[in-house]
Order: structure tokens, then C-alpha cells, then sequence
């Protein structure tokens, strides 16, 4: 397993074509994120749990099962995480769009996608979910982390620590009342 550079955003795209993810994935590493890359809908899922990505990109059409339904299986986590899901697809019909927004994807994207759009995009979408994690895991007057975002953080270290072998980690805790 490769645990990813928590400074760099960490993007999961999860489409059959080896090509586009190849494309994709060196496209986006040169531009400053950490990609993870799926052929299929039951590795990609179990990346999204394992890895919990800053932002997931999902083909419509995958081997093994549907976008949809994968969307339909990570949906509710990547909600409480806020964590933007993007549906693409080269079937650009409405009924696809209006499906996906149905079932809670974020976006969705016409393929073949355009690279100077792309980066943007990313970008925006990020940048609101950082700005969303900010104001519900720091205090707005202090700036202090609240308790919610050390839950967060122990949940991650406590995973690590039992994935890779020689990691450790220290913890504190102060009550400031």
C-alpha cells in the first residue's frame, strides 16, 4: 500500500479505459495532485474507503458493475466527508446528468474532458470542500481544531498505525475551560 502525501490534494479515478486513466493520472500528478486509479467499480471502492480521496472521478460505464451503482454505494460517506463526486461519461445525454444529480453525484462531466477546464475545475471544487471542512472542524473566533476534527484525526492515525509497520504517532489532549 502507498499512503499518500497528506499536503497534496489526493484525487480516485475510477474508469475501464487504461488509456484516459494513464492520460489522467500523469496530466494531474504534473499538476500537483496525488492520483490513485481504478479499472474497475470493486478495487475503486475499496480505494475510496481505504484512501478517503479529496475527490472522486467516476465512469459511467465500468466492467464490473455500473458508475451509478458504485455512486449509489459511496454516495452517503462522501457526503458526511464532503467530499465531491464526479460522474463522467461519454454518453453526455441528459438522462445520464439528471440520473447522476438524482443520486448525488456532485458534477458531471462530458468526456473527452478538457484539460484546461479541468484544472480549474479541480481546483474549485476542492477549494469549497476545504473551505466547508475549515468551518465545521476549527472555531470560527479562535481558530482552535474542535473536537469533531480530533476525532478525525485519531480515526486516521489509528489506521496508519495499524496499515504500516513502524509508524507511530503522539497524542495530547488539553481542556482549555
Amino acid at each position: 500500500d502507498r499512503f499518500p502525501d497528506t499536503k497534496l490534494p489526493l484525487l480516485l479515478i475510477i474508469d475501464d479505459d487504461i488509456e484516459f486513466i494513464t492520460f489522467m493520472k500523469d496530466f494531474l500528478e504534473q499538476h500537483g495532485y496525488q492520483v490513485l486509479a481504478s479499472l474497475t467499480g470493486k478495487k475503486g471502492l475499496e480505494l475510496f474507503y481505504d484512501f478517503h480521496p479529496d475527490l472522486v472521478l467516476i465512469d459511467y460505464i465500468l466492467p464490473d458493475t455500473d458508475g451509478v451503482a458504485l455512486l449509489t454505494q459511496i454516495v452517503e460517506k462522501a457526503r458526511n466527508e464532503f467530499t465531491p463526486v464526479i460522474m463522467v461519461s461519454a454518453h453526455n445525454s441528459n438522462e445520464h446528468r439528471a440520473l447522476s444529480f438524482n443520486l448525488g453525484a456532485t458534477d458531471f462531466i462530458g468526456k473527452p474532458i478538457k484539460t484546461d477546464v479541468l484544472l480549474p475545475f479541480l481546483k474549485n471544487r476542492l477549494a469549497s470542500r476545504e473551505q466547508i471542512l475549515a468551518h465545521i472542524l476549527q472555531d470560527e473566533l479562535t481558530g482552535a481544531f474542535n473536537r469533531k476534527f480530533l476525532e478525525k484525526k485519531l480515526k486516521e492515525q489509528s489506521a496508519l498505525f495499524h496499515k504500516e509497520n513502524g509508524y507511530t504517532f503522539s497524542a495530547a489532549m488539553v481542556d482549555l475551560d
